[in-house]
């Protein structure tokens, strides 16, 4: 994805990554834009391509999502023994180096 900045992305890139159709996609993205999630405007490069920008909410939803996140997997990682952890990490470990373009 060629990102101008953290947080922002074409409304093409988002429908790719979101393996969703574009209409989809932009719909989805003027309904954020009505709640002050993102912000929408034309790229300065190419006035025909829509960039999306998260918002100063948008931000603070992110990060509240990702503190979620990280108490829910902390709680999942409590249960595994240290055996069972040290494993997870082996096969994450493999699962990271056989993927492409990292």
């Amino acid at each position: 994805m060629s990102t101008n900045a953290l947080g922002e992305a074409n409304i093409t890139e988002i429908a790719n990554l979101a393996t969703i159709k574009l209409t989809t996609a932009t719909k989805a993205i003027y309904r954020l834009v009505e709640e002050d999630i993102v912000e929408v405007f034309s790229s300065p490069h190419d006035e025909r391509i829509s960039m999306v920008k998260l918002t100063e909410k948008g931000y603070g939803l992110v990060d509240e999502i990702n503190q979620i996140n990280r108490v829910t997997l902390a709680g999942i990682l409590n249960s595994f023994d240290e055996q069972e952890l040290e494993s997870l990490n082996s096969q994450l470990k493999k699962i990271f180096n056989l993927m492409p373009n990292r």
